[in-house]
């Protein structure tokens, strides 16, 4: 599913860009946040994004106990840059590597923000490099982040907050494309039933699979047929 646009990552696109934006406009850092169920699409649509926009970098954030001087490593290797030992010697190697490549605005999209938000030592880590080394971030994360954002200094800065939608018809048809299916109803009715059932990208995409394989077999596929599908991909 790498491959497919979704609804999830155009909205991820428009935040990063809209940081982007307003950071050069304000000159300093403003940064943004995007929440949403599990399966919406948040981490492909955050890597197709960081994959196609240079000086965009892409970090998965663990829940586990880590001090700066290990975070720094993580940051520096989604960046591609390989640390040494010390934090001060890779808070510098940052530093010239930014400067050497000419990189004015690094951004950083964290998946799993959730969990980097309970950590408040870091949340003053990410602070200072913002600060001296003009990192934008998008904090991507499910809905216990949006409770989270607010008591930290940082959070001054989280100034574009976006939820994702449930299901849009661009994805519908984009994953109908990516599979190669022949579908017996529109595009309005697999929305409305997308709806009805409270489905997600990643449970949509499933179901279309389990079509395909079934049309495969000779199976003719009716409405009812294809809310099964939904309803067994949950």
């Amino acid at each position: 599913m790498s491959k497919v646009r979704t609804h999830v990552y155009y909205l991820t696109f428009t935040v990063v860009m809209q940081a982007r934006k307003v950071s050069g406009e304000r000159g300093f850092p403003i940064h943004g946040a995007i929440i949403g169920e599990w399966g919406s699409g948040k981490t492909i649509a955050s890597k197709q994004v960081a994959q196609e926009l240079r000086d965009v970098f892409y970090l998965k954030f663990r829940d586990r106990n880590i001090e700066p001087d290990v975070f720094i490593k993580d940051v520096m290797l989604a960046m591609g840059i390989g640390p040494t030992r010390g934090f001060l010697q890779n808070y510098n190697l940052l530093l010239n590597v930014l400067s050497a490549k000419g990189i004015a605005m690094p951004t950083l999209i964290i998946d799993d923000a959730q969990y980097l938000f309970l950590k408040k030592n870091l949340l003053s880590f990410l602070k200072d490099i913002s600060e001296e080394m003009n990192f934008v971030y998008v904090f991507v994360g499910d809905y216990s982040l949006k409770k989270l954002i607010g008591g930290h200094a940082l959070d001054k800065r989280i100034k574009l907050i976006m939820e994702i939608p449930a299901m849009d018809k661009r994805t519908i048809e984009e994953l109908i494309r990516f599979h190669s299916v022949s579908i017996p109803i529109s595009i309005d009715e697999i929305f409305e039933i997308t709806k009805e059932l409270h489905s997600n990208t990643l449970e949509l995409d499933y179901a279309l699979y389990l079509m395909k394989k079934a049309q495969k077999q000779g199976q003719n596929i009716t409405k009812e047929d294809f809310r099964k599908f939904l309803l067994s991909a949950k």
